[in-house]
């Protein structure tokens, strides 16, 4: 009945118990839910159901409460005063409004029960008159009120009436009122707790509403434990009276950052950092004589923290009581919690400087760190909050993606933007403080609690790749003490150059050959000064607090010897998650390919062995056992130590809370000695070691259901999960494979396990006909196994059986949709077949389901290129490079692809029927050349008028150009020139001088002058109805002020340069003379270009991050100023456009987003793989910067800067509207800014545009 009259529309309440109200509650916006939120709720389903002898949850929710929801609801007039009556059969007064004590009725203690202690409730208050009522009418209502000796008051400092609320409210408790300056609530409570005369000290929040029992409760723990150092905790949930966001869910639940029980372990012996002072009671005796709050904390953070921090070394104890509930009545809003952050984090800082060895749990250390490479992501993280919180995840929870409600995916989402959005601003609250203060940048830890260690990383070539992982380890590592030491074993491109230029930050040490991995980590091993030594490859990402988790695990325990860390492939699966032994006695990784958040691979365990690709070990033990054995070369040394460690009786444990991103194995060659490892270790270790892997699935609940060499097939919760080990091999490739394993979930039904031994065992032996009828036969017996249809399809590709193969791959993907690599399978088979439509499709859905799939990603490029979509082939294949540098065929491929896009090779998109007479002014430019091959790609005849014969143009002359030399400034060349052409179509003006603040005289000449000579000549020689296309500039517009942006065509402001004044006057030329001579003439107003082949924008911006220059210390001043930036791309199809569709008008031809100078500087730093660091001390404002642009416009010269702040009041702005394009001619910008940034700024590196 619920959920129809919720649907309905009708106003409904609905009373929840232990069942689950997110899953179970009817949705509707007219919904109340009243239940009783306690500690031990929801729990259907689990243990507490079973054992639940009280029901609390049901039996406490009053008549009472009832009512008093229903009334509390402002969107109906109040019910009748008649029908309240409280439980306690007292008489509500006719016509007397009810109050908090009818909903929570006093309850007479049982005789048996008496209490020796004398209560002191002190609460503090700062302007919450309202809510202090409520407070106030639940403390005098308790059933231990004949316990309280007095209420304390303290005010702190309020101005909302607070002092009439308490002398008009009438109690039978002795209560005290204290009013002082405003000092904050440690200051309030220090004088609450000097005024007190009670035993015990209960403290409470001015916006807590406690439950009948909560003193009783507090009192039942003093009574049991009598030690003056105990206190007691109670509970705090949010009040049933408002509305519980996602925000609010998540702060106190996965956040931790108000309230965070859930991270409770010992309930008997609770942590310091639990010291809430909002439901706390402590011995007052212990208080006074072990110490106060400190009044330096001027804020409600961290002042009660800090004095539990103090009274622990006091020897308090904490005890938490989660019987003792009170409620929050208080709304906490996104943007009101990220001030209180704010707060957090200047109270940190203040901590830290009191307590230095708390430091780096503080967050003090990594703050600024934090806040100068994340500042610039604020707004972006806010907006997209601000989107998320607007979709009701109730009614998204009733749709299900992947077999999980679609709210658990936002919800997820919303969760990680909460935290790092949180965690930026408490980081800014720390920068601020050190800077406004004067601190000192850190806040320095001693060695004694912080060991130094020694990261190690060993290289050869792959450069890049040691780039990002030295650039990604200085800035996530939160840790104090550490040195870097790489060892480069004979690398040859560019990685010595890379490792010199960051001088003492790293020791160096360099092998003229390649030495192998064992060699590099012992000789790094020796230049060691830290007491931990970390063996890190070259190819990882360490993430946040890796290298924290490591150190506390080794030091928690003096018999570990080896921690390793969780590995991730960089689409977030399982890489490494600790190391078991097969029967055939070689390690394998266990859990390889499954969910980073699946349990099994998140316990903190014990193995026999650990990856090397991120290692800990104590200096003194890696000596002892005498480092890695360097008879191994580049595989198995790293088990070969862990198993030498645990000889000596040493511990090798598996830390998942210590996370890095790992590609896996991209060193070249890295697999060539795999035969010689092989034997040595199995020599060594095989008779020495058992089988464990089968223990560890029974350990976390799996049924091993086969198991072979080729792989596992468990089963769990009525689930099959196959854990494979290797491909088929096809000519000493995998059809379909890549480096490390993949998951497969393999159906409802399992075929008969020795079947598909035999099966297997047959295809190894190259019994291929023997073993396709195997798998056939087990198919028959199970039609739902993917695993035999998989191995079918392999099978029958390689005896070339196309067809065959392809409906086995396709009926994986009908049983197994989230199977990659037979997506991947039948995109290379159907290319094989030219079937490309079909290919592209696979090979999409491949990339789809796992975007670092780079083989997938490979072959979409090709087929792409084949079809002849070449933006689109090489942005895959700009891809492809950027997740495998070495890959060669992608280098290759996209550079067919470059050339094919600037027509050096073949056309590459098809010829018209119709072709057309084009004539192109300025197409030896940027853009001329790129449309001038796109022209000739369609088939059209091309003329190109050019000053001089171009070197770029040479190449395109065989296919169709003509070249003619020739100057629009010169009338006279210019007309003979143009009486030459017959039949002219269309002409494309782009020619222009293009200096900004230029001298006006030479603008004119070339930009309005040129366009009139072009024009008359034109005239002269009896072209008419052709097409004429000028392309102007976003400058003739003028800037816009904000209100504007975006700016449509009619909005028209006088330029601010010299540049597009010209420009504007050009545009009224053209105007003129097309009216008079009735030429359909289109004016395209293109916006700031940039692209591969030109470093407009995109190099002085990099050069500018790169070495930290002025106009880097300048950005805070002009970094709100809007850009907007258009891809060739888009430019050239915004041209070609205009020769099938639209009409004669001025268009604005932009890319499809406008950002701020900020955002561009931000987007480029991303780019180049490195934060946006913006040097201290910069004092350039606005105005300075006009000065500069003044200086620069006399002298006939501009600059980035100079351009970028060329505006002058209000309008200052760049940003434009291309729905009259898109209208007219149906252009549509694809190219977003960040992916042209990253095709830019990949040309500009490899032709050395950056420097060295």
């Amino acid at each position: 009945p619920a959920h129809m009259a919720a649907a309905l529309g009708v106003e409904t309440y609905v009373i929840f118990g232990p069942t689950r109200v997110k899953k179970n509650k009817p949705l509707g916006k007219k919904v109340t839910v009243i239940n009783k939120n306690l500690p031990c709720s929801p729990c259907q389903y689990t243990e507490r159901w079973n054992v639940c002898q009280n029901w609390r949850c049901m039996s406490e929710i009053t008549v009472n409460e009832v009512i008093g929801t229903l009334s509390h609801d402002t969107n109906k007039p109040p019910l009748p005063l008649s029908i309240y009556a409280p439980s306690d059969g007292r008489k509500a007064a006719v016509g007397t409004p009810p109050t908090l004590a009818d909903y929570y009725p006093r309850m007479e203690l049982k005789k048996a029960e008496s209490w020796d202690l004398c209560v002191s409730v002190i609460i503090p208050t700062y302007n919450r008159r309202d809510i202090l009522l409520k407070c106030l009418q639940a403390i005098t209502n308790q059933s231990a009120a004949s316990s309280i000796c007095e209420i304390i008051i303290v005010d702190d400092g309020s101005t909302d009436g607070t002092q009439q609320l308490i002398e008009s409210f009438k109690a039978e408790i002795e209560m005290k009122y204290i009013y002082q300056a405003h000092k904050g609530p440690g200051a309030a409570r220090n004088v609450g707790i000097r005024e007190a005369k009670g035993d015990l000290i209960l403290m409470i929040g001015d916006d807590i509403i406690a439950t009948p029992k909560l003193l009783e409760e507090h009192l039942r723990v003093h009574s049991q434990k009598r030690e003056e150092n105990i206190s007691v905790l109670g509970h705090i949930a949010w009040s049933p009276e408002i509305r519980i966001t996602p925000f609010m869910e998540y702060i106190t639940g996965p956040g931790g950052q108000q309230f965070s029980y859930d991270h409770i372990k010992n309930a008997r012996d609770v942590s310091y950092r639990f010291f809430y002072s909002s439901n706390i009671s402590v011995r007052r005796k212990f208080l006074v004589e072990n110490g106060l709050f400190d009044e330096d904390f001027p804020y409600a953070a961290h002042e009660d923290i800090e004095l539990g921090y103090r009274l622990s070394k006091k020897g308090l104890r904490i005890v938490y009581c989660p019987a003792a509930i009170a409620y929050h009545l208080h709304y906490v809003t996104f943007d009101e919690f990220c001030s209180r952050q704010y707060k957090v984090g200047q109270s940190a800082l203040l901590f830290a400087r009191k307590h230095p060895e708390l430091a780096d749990s503080l967050g003090v250390l990594s703050a600024i760190k934090v806040w100068e490479q994340n500042q610039m992501l604020l707004p972006l993280y806010q907006s997209a909050i601000s989107e998320l919180e607007k979709l009701d995840l109730d009614i998204l929870a009733h749709i299900n993606q992947d077999k999980k409600p679609v709210s658990e995916y936002i919800r997820g989402l919303l969760y990680s933007l909460y935290g790092r959005t949180l965690s930026i601003h408490k980081a800014q609250g720390i920068f601020d403080a050190q800077t406004a203060n004067n601190y000192a940048t850190e806040v320095v830890v001693t060695r004694g609690q912080m060991p130094k260690c020694s990261i190690i990383i060993p290289v050869f070539n792959r450069v890049e790749f040691t780039k990002h992982c030295i650039s990604q380890l200085l800035k996530n590592t939160q840790y104090n003490d550490y040195e870097i030491i790489v060892v480069d074993n004979g690398s040859t491109d560019g990685t010595q150059r890379y490792l010199s230029s960051l001088g003492e930050k790293i020791k160096v040490h360099r092998n003229d050959d390649n030495l192998g991995f064992a060699k590099a980590c012992n000789q790094g091993a020796k230049l060691a000064s830290g007491q931990y030594l970390i063996f890190l490859n070259n190819d990882t990402i360490p993430q946040g607090k890796w290298l924290t988790e490591m150190i506390d695990l080794a030091k928690s325990d003096k018999e570990v010897g080896i921690v390793g860390s969780k590995l991730l492939y960089p689409n977030g699966r399982i890489q490494h998650a600790g190391i078991v032994f097969m029967e055939n006695g070689l390690p394998v990784h266990i859990y390889r390919g499954a969910a980073a958040d699946a349990p099994y691979v998140n316990q903190c365990r014990e193995f026999r062995a650990v990856t090397g690709a991120c290692l800990l070990i104590c200096r003194d033990l890696y000596q002892q056992v005498g480092g890695f054995d360097e008879a191994f070369l580049n595989g198995c040394e790293d088990v070969d130590l862990c198993l030498r460690v645990g000889e000596l009786g040493k511990k090798v444990i598996y830390c998942p809370a210590s996370e890095v991103i790992h590609f896996e194995s991209v060193t070249p060659n890295r697999l060539e000695h795999y035969q010689e490892n092989r034997k040595l270790f199995l020599t060594r270790w095989k008779d020495k070691i058992g089988r464990d892997d089968l223990a560890y699935f029974a350990a976390d609940g799996f049924e091993v259901v086969r198991d072979t060499p080729w792989n596992w097939v468990l089963r769990k919760d009525g689930q099959l999960y196959e854990y494979e080990q290797g491909f088929l091999k096809d000519d000493g490739r995998s059809l379909g494979g890549q480096n490390g394993s993949r998951t497969h979930f393999l159906g409802r039904g399992c075929p008969n396990e020795d079947l598909l031994t035999r099966a297997d065992r047959l295809a190894e032996e190259g019994k291929l006909d023997e073993a396709i009828a195997a798998y056939q036969q087990a198919i028959t017996q199970s039609p739902h196994t993917v695993t035999a249809y998989y191995k079918l399809a392999l099978l029958h590709h390689n005896r070339g059986e196309i067809e065959e193969a392809i409906a086995n791959f396709r009926h994986v993907t009908e049983l197994d949709p989230s199977n990659v690599s037979s997506y991947h399978n039948l995109g290379v088979l159907y290319f094989k077949q030219g079937r490309l439509s079909q290919a592209e499709a696979s090979l999409r859905q491949a990339v789809r389901l796992d975007d670092q799939y780079v083989e997938a990603i490979y072959t979409l490029g090709r087929v792409l290129l084949a079809i002849g979509k070449l933006d689109s082939a090489a942005a895959w294949l700009r891809r492809c490079l950027t997740l495998a540098p070495d890959h060669v065929k992608a280098r290759e491929t996209l550079r067919t692809c470059q050339e094919r896009r600037f027509n050096t090779g073949p056309p590459v998109t098809p010829r018209t029927d119709h072709v057309l007479n084009v004539l192109v002014t300025g197409g030896t430019g940027f853009i001329g050349r790129a449309l001038v091959s796109q022209l000739l790609a369609a088939g059209h005849r091309v003329w190109v008028l050019t000053r001089k014969k171009p070197e770029a143009l040479r190449a395109l002359t065989h296919q169709g150009v003509e070249i003619l030399c020739g100057d629009i400034t010169c009338p006279k060349t210019l007309h003979d020139l143009v009486g030459q052409l017959r039949e002219l179509n269309a002409v494309f003006h782009l020619a222009a001088s293009l200096d900004y603040f230029g001298k006006t005289e030479q603008l004119q000449q070339v930009n309005v002058v040129g366009t009139e000579n072009l024009l008359t000549a034109l005239s002269h020689n009896g072209h008419a109805g052709l097409l004429f296309v000028y392309t102007s500039s976003i400058e003739a517009a003028g800037l816009v002020s904000l209100d504007q942006v975006p700016a449509d065509e009619t909005i028209s402001r006088p330029p601010a340069s010299p540049y597009g004044d010209s420009k504007l006057r050009a545009e009224a030329v053209v105007s003129e003379w097309a009216t008079a001579h009735d030429v359909d003439c289109r004016i395209l107003r293109l916006g700031n270009v940039y692209g591969p082949g030109t470093p407009a924008f995109v190099v002085p911006i990099a050069r500018s991050i790169l070495s930290d220059d002025s106009m880097l210390a300048a950005l805070p001043a002009f970094g709100h100023i809007y850009l907007h930036l258009t891809y060739i791309d888009d430019i050239v199809a915004g041209l070609m456009a205009q020769l099938t569709g639209g009409a004669s008008g001025i268009y604005n031809l932009v890319g499809p987003e406008f950002v701020t100078a900020m955002d561009l500087f931000s987007l480029v730093s991303y780019g180049l793989g490195q934060a946006l660091r913006i040097p201290r001390g910069g004092t350039s404002t606005l105005d300075r910067l006009r000065e500069r642009r003044e200086q620069l416009k006399q002298q006939g010269r501009a600059d980035l800067l100079s351009y970028i702040t060329a505006g002058d009041g209000e309008a200052i702005h760049r940003a434009y509207a291309w729905g009259k394009a898109r209208d007219s001619f149906g252009f549509v910008p694809q190219v977003r800014l960040m992916d042209g940034l990253q095709h830019a700024l990949t040309w500009a590196i490899e032709n050395r545009k950056l420097g060295e």
